[in-house]
């Protein structure tokens, strides 16, 4: 089996990087023939591209079957620009795929391809599994439409509604963490369920890896807690993550402060991660929070492991990896109820989103009961992380992706699934870059060239914007011609219960010919990547 993964930010900390590295350490430990390849940015510390065999293999064989292991693992980079935002992560986002990435793809020949973040260049990917009749699955990491509400952009969430019906419309399956999600994305701002099958998917923890015996270890004579400042009466609360508004850190910090306006003088924050809000939390906690950047290794199982509450008020989690990574760790935890509830089970608290107070009571809870907290880590550690263990959660993706290269079979269009027309699928028409998107792109693009050096603006102009906005204005003469406005011409397919969208003879007619201008002229045309200043970006692959 060989697995070609996508991801935006492989080399990261984040929740997706690390997820697929558990999948990489799983095929490439338990099954011996299987290979997986990597598509990705240079976004992040490169050092992590070795961070799957330092972490989940090298520990587990021996010197000679690490190295093999390593033969089988390839990671291709393709072409980005830094974006201007985050830049404590160097953000970078993926342009798109170019004629020699479908070469390296085509070439090193994938089983099944596996997506998982909702870019530009998934589209492209998305083409490229059809036209080869390569199998094709993505997971859901990211509530990227809910992070709206958080940056207060209502009309980029507009976009984005659209953007992910159209994108997913043409993937067979869908993989959601949990059942809250696949609920979530059949009803509100989302509808998915009308465009893909979505199905649940969950996540894992190393238990043997992540565990409560590291509070009492001592490196360099001391402990983690003890390297900290921390005192032995000290009741830790913690945060890990990104330390980003959508985490809702906010939260953290201002309950910590009413502990400490109530009197608790023992309580102390220990906040982990990068983030604008790191700054914050030390100008406002005033010595009551311990930041400490990124941690990982046995550095990061040692926080979670010498804390003594777990406090995560974010509202937008997918799954919440470190959440289970500090039930995994006997700690108890404070958690959001919507997003989190799944890991609540006698083993915490779940609190109403952006309830100050509740989570202010529940942490509070914790803290003036010690046996309280003792008796709910215990659960958390056997309870609910004996229930997630690694192994088993990735098993599972193994047989969805032998599943879909046994069921996805047939002619270069057996990667859409056949649903039957309706008001929600297929919003921006059958083509993957379909005029609407060029259009849209062309605006991002313009921003974003605006806003970062080392790109020759007047080529990336000429051979990339310039020539979607003369589409884009071919597009609309067309739709002044025929009149038409509203939704474009989605995909039929098997009947499935669902009701047919009415549709007239001028819209296909219109829509026909959209297709036909971006599969006839776009796709040959934007072959040739943007020119870099300094390009090291597109150097030797992995």
């Amino acid at each position: 089996m060989r697995v070609l993964i996508q991801t935006a930010a492989y080399c990261c900390l984040d929740g997706v990087s690390e997820t697929i590295r558990k999948i990489e350490a799983h095929l490439l430990l338990s099954y011996p023939s299987s290979e997986v390849c990597i598509l990705t940015t240079r976004t992040g510390n490169l050092d992590n591209l070795d961070l799957v065999f330092r972490k989940y293999v090298d520990g587990k064989v021996g010197a000679e079957e690490g190295k093999r292991a390593r033969s089988r693992r390839k990671v291709i980079f393709v072409s980005a620009l830094k974006l201007p935002v985050m830049d404590f992560y160097d953000y970078q986002l993926g342009l798109r795929l170019y004629k020699q990435d479908r070469e390296r793809i085509t070439a090193w020949n994938p089983s099944v391809i596996h997506t998982t973040v909702p870019d530009l260049l998934n589209l492209d990917l998305i083409n490229l599994a059809r036209r080869t009749s390569t199998p094709l699955i993505s997971t859901f990491h990211s509530n990227y439409i809910k992070y709206m509400d958080y940056y207060e952009s209502p009309w980029i969430k507009v976009v984005l509604e659209h953007w992910m019906r159209h994108m997913f419309s043409f993937v067979p399956v869908l993989y959601v963490p949990t059942r809250y999600y696949k609920g979530l994305m059949s009803r509100g701002d989302y509808h998915l369920d009308k465009c893909v099958d979505i199905r649940v998917w969950s996540r894992g923890v190393d238990t043997e890896y992540f565990r409560p015996g590291l509070r009492e270890e001592r490196t360099g004579g001391e402990t983690f807690r003890e390297r900290m400042g921390f005192k032995a009466d000290d009741v830790v609360v913690t945060f890990v993550g990104r330390l980003v508004v959508e985490k809702n850190p906010r939260i953290f910090i201002q309950v910590l402060l009413k502990l400490k306006a109530a009197g608790y003088e023992n309580v102390r924050g220990l906040l982990v991660g990068e983030g604008d809000w790191k700054k914050i939390a030390e100008e406002e906690g005033g010595g009551l929070i311990t930041t400490t950047g990124w941690l990982k290794g046995k550095e990061l199982v040692s926080a979670f492991a010498s804390s003594d509450i777990f406090l995560f008020p974010s509202g937008c989690e997918t799954f919440g990896n470190v959440t289970l990574e500090a039930c995994s760790c006997g700690v108890p935890i404070v958690v959001e109820s919507g997003c989190s509830s799944h890991l609540v089970e006698g083993n915490g608290f779940e609190c109403k989103p952006n309830d100050v107070e509740g989570f202010y009571e529940a942490t509070r809870k914790l803290v003036e009961d010690g046996g309280m907290r003792r008796e709910m880590g215990k659960r958390s550690r056997e309870e609910i992380a004996g229930r997630y263990k690694v192994g088993d959660v990735m098993e599972q993706m193994v047989g969805n992706y032998e599943e879909a290269i046994t069921t996805q079979v047939g002619d270069k269009g057996s990667s859409v699934p056949r649903f039957e027309d309706n008001e929600f699928n297929f919003p921006w028409g059958r083509t993957e870059h379909p005029v609407v998107l060029n259009m849209i792109e062309a605006v991002f693009w313009v921003v974003v060239t605006s806003c970062v050096k080392g790109v020759q603006f007047y080529h990336f102009c000429s051979s990339f914007v310039a020539f979607r906005c003369a589409l884009g204005a071919v597009n609309g003469a067309a739709k002044v011609v025929w009149g038409v406005t509203g939704k474009v011409l989605p995909q039929g397919g098997q009947k499935t219960g669902r009701k047919t969208g009415q549709m007239s003879a001028s819209k296909r007619a219109y829509n026909w010919i959209g297709d036909a201008l971006a599969w006839c002229i776009l796709t040959p045309l934007a072959d040739k990547p943007p020119i870099f200043k300094d390009d090291k970006r597109r150097k030797k692959d992995v």
